[in-house]
């Protein structure tokens, strides 16, 4: 798709695009947390992200999917940026004003080592590390194929590092409810993972 897009089909771009939607929104999610959430989706962010990639993709000078992936996180990380500046930090006495992009982009870089470590485990060769950019796009369409409360806890323990206590508090239910809540949701996802067993 991306050699094709490359080439100057639109169509190609607009199903590249669309391909790394769960992908994007996963990895704006635990950005939004809080406020940030109540006054944007990270739907809206991501079809921000994908109008700004189609409009300048001329400009683009990359050949491979990490380096497209990396320009998508870059658009993201600035729209996000601009969000937060307009409606969350807005008063002038918000500390977190003082929040750079350096850092809105380090977050977004550290939720992408989450995933890509998040089903198939440490990598060291470039072969293997290739890979697991590639398969990051299938994990996070996995995740977004889970039930509400199976992406919450997943988002919560896994992206933002909450512990079952802290993550309970966000999700009204006991820590012990929400550890059993994390294990029937990483066998659901190991399911769809390896499209083994039941889907549900």
């Amino acid at each position: 798709m991306l050699a094709a897009a490359l080439a100057g089909s639109s169509a190609s771009l607009g199903e590249l695009l669309d391909r790394h939607r769960n992908y994007l929104v996963l990895l704006a999610t635990p950005q939004l947390a809080g406020v940030g959430r109540k006054r944007c989706s990270e739907s809206d962010l991501v079809q921000e992200t994908f109008l700004e990639a189609a409009r300048d993709f001329v400009a683009f000078r990359g050949t491979t999917l990490p380096q497209f992936q990396a320009r998508l996180r870059r658009i993201l990380s600035n729209n996000m940026l601009a969000f937060l500046e307009r409606h969350v930090w807005a008063d002038k006495r918000d500390v977190r004003r003082e929040q750079s992009l350096h850092t809105v982009a380090a977050s977004l870089d550290h939720s992408v080592v989450r995933l890509e470590s998040f089903v198939v485990g440490p990598m060291d060769s470039p072969s293997e590390c290739a890979m697991r950019r590639e398969d990051a796009l299938r994990i996070a369409d996995a995740i977004a194929s889970l039930p509400e409360d199976y992406r919450e806890i997943i988002v919560l323990r896994t992206f933002q590092g909450l512990s079952f206590d802290d993550a309970a508090s966000s999700m009204g239910r006991t820590a012990g409810a929400l550890r059993m809540l994390w294990m029937r949701a990483l066998k659901l996802l190991e399911t769809r993972l390896t499209g083994d067993g039941p889907n549900d």
